[in-house]
């Protein structure tokens, strides 16, 4: 399993959300791994405030910017 940063904006209170892609929240019977699109909320001083992971990825949407 891994997972990979693509993009971090800072947000308007002080935070920052990151975009990434993930394989660490879906094992199929521990044989195939989907990627996913992670999303990530953290705030000033790099507390989770919230995080998502969603959809399985082709190399047509994987993304590479996120925008608050």
């Amino acid at each position: 399993m891994w997972d990979r940063g693509h993009s971090i904006e800072a947000t308007s209170d002080g935070g920052y959300i990151i975009s990434a892609l993930t394989e660490s929240f879906d094992m199929q019977a521990k044989l195939h791994y989907d990627l996913k699109c992670y999303l990530l909320k953290i705030d000033s001083i790099g507390s989770v405030e919230w995080s998502m992971a969603f959809g399985i990825l082709q190399s047509e949407n994987i993304p590479y910017k996120v925008i608050q």
